[in-house]
């Protein structure tokens, strides 16, 4: 099952991040891994998975996750397209 980011979820994969050999923050090796044990773990893209390991515009995708996850509740509700 897929979750919302969180706050702390972000936290973690990003100090996780910190903790890797420095590749000029590509996507190749470690960092990759954590990307996509990110994007398997929630319900975010490869490239708002990518941005959140590298510590970059997380306050905007913990935004669009939340109203991603809200409008997938709406669409559960009433069958409507959104």
């Amino acid at each position: 099952m897929r979750h919302r980011l969180t706050q702390d979820m972000a936290a973690r994969f990003i100090h996780k991040a910190k903790t890797l050999k420095y590749n000029g923050l590509q996507d190749i090796g470690e960092r990759r891994e954590l990307r996509v044990e990110l994007q398997n773990a929630t319900n975010l893209t490869e490239l708002e998975a990518l941005n959140i390991v590298n510590g970059q515009n997380v306050e905007d995708i913990l935004m669009n996750s939340a109203i991603r996850e809200q409008m997938e509740r709406w669409k559960e509700q009433d069958g409507a397209k959104v």
